[in-house]
């Protein structure tokens, strides 16, 4: 359907696989959930006649799907020796109830899981099968998969979520050739998927996300990367920001990674004039750097005065208070830099008051004071 009727199609599917990824549905999944799904219907998880107490397996655990599998085995044999032993009518009435309370539970957790198969599916179909307009789903996709395997999919779904993601770089740019899915490992091994084969674990996770922001800095130099690729490429890009460098110990190669982070940025302010792009994101992690990243101010700065030139034909509210939230934090320079880029690119849309603004009228520092003013008489 997303490939013969895509303008019919394709929003339609969006919206249905948001829907089954939608994270919150794993709120009330935990490891015991899990169990209790993967245990077969008439048998109870939770031997409520044991002494010893049922401990949860951590998820995180490397091998957690070998040993959950070898509980639950261990689980069944003891409950059929244990048919043998005659059950006095209390105990029958607890064993009962928990088999009825799982029951319960393995239903709920069974909607779940079905929805979220289907979800990845979807976007595992649109990733591998005919070609689609990837520009109206790789962005929702992408973070709909990231949202899901942090908030514990692979509990449900092993590996499936993972290889999802990685297929999601068949649709980037062939600029890239050979490091396409590379973007997608080291995406997922920063974020501590462990649901990874292990020929994608050999490589040091540190070498990886360099190799791949090197590439990614050469070739937007070149030139700037489309809006499908950069989609797919932000999400790690804005970790190596968040975590001031991935898998480096030492602080020189850090800052290595985080130059080019701010770089590869930097070569595409002019491309964020595309609304599909995570751009609300773009602006909050970057007044962050700033506060940050000191030593880096100057690039930074650079970086939001060009990306709000990009913005300014079509930027929303939400974006908009993004960079406003930044007119008043505690840092001088920061607050700065937010008020020239609002003065000096932006107009407030269709504000009537900016809380920030009227704050920051009032600014310590005059210069500030005074550009906050400007803004606020011509808006």
């Amino acid at each position: 359907m997303a490939f013969v009727a895509p303008e019919a199609a394709l929003p339609v599917v969006v919206g249905q696989f948001s829907r089954d990824l939608d994270p919150k549905q794993l709120e009330s999944v935990g490891p015991t959930e899990a169990a209790i799904f993967r245990t077969p219907a008439g048998f109870a998880y939770i031997d409520v006649l044991s002494k010893k107490a049922n401990v949860a397996i951590d998820k995180n655990t490397k091998d957690y799907d070998t040993l959950k599998w070898e509980e639950e085995l261990r689980s069944q044999l003891a409950q059929k020796k244990g048919q043998t032993k005659k059950l006095t009518a209390e105990e029958h009435a607890k064993v009962n109830a928990q088999l009825a309370k799982e029951a319960t539970i393995r239903d709920e957790v069974a909607v779940t899981e079905r929805n979220m198969r289907r979800g990845v599916g979807i976007i595992r179909s649109l990733a591998t099968g005919p070609p689609t307009e990837a520009e109206q789903w790789m962005g929702p996709a992408v973070n709909r998969l990231i949202q899901s395997i942090r908030s514990g999919a692979g509990l449900l779904l092993g590996d499936l979520p993972a290889t999802a993601f990685i297929a999601c770089s068949q649709r980037i740019s062939n600029r890239l050739s050979v490091l396409r899915p590379f973007v997608g490992v080291a995406t997922l091994r920063t974020i501590g998927s462990i649901q990874l084969s292990s020929e994608y674990e050999e490589e040091d996770l540190g070498d990886m996300v360099t190799r791949v922001l090197y590439r990614l800095r050469f070739l937007g130099e070149q030139r700037p990367l489309d809006p499908v690729t950069l989609a797919y490429c932000f999400p790690l890009v804005f970790l190596v920001l968040e975590k001031g460098g991935i898998g480096r110990p030492s602080s020189e190669e850090a800052d290595e990674q985080l130059i080019l982070a701010i770089e590869i940025l930097a070569f595409h302010t002019n491309s964020c004039t595309d609304k599909r792009l995570p751009r609300q994101e773009l602006l909050e992690i970057l007044v962050w750097s700033m506060q940050r990243y000191q030593q880096h101010y100057k690039m930074i700065k650079d970086c939001v005065t060009n990306l709000a030139s990009g913005l300014a034909p079509n930027i929303t509210n939400d974006e908009l208070g993004a960079l406003l939230r930044g007119t008043i934090v505690p840092e001088v320079a920061v607050r700065t830099a937010a008020l020239q880029a609002i003065d000096a690119e932006l107009d407030m849309n269709d504000l009537k008051f900016s809380e920030e603004i009227w704050l920051a009228c009032h600014d310590d520092v005059a210069e500030n004071a005074e550009l906050a003013r400007t803004i606020w008489e011509e808006n």
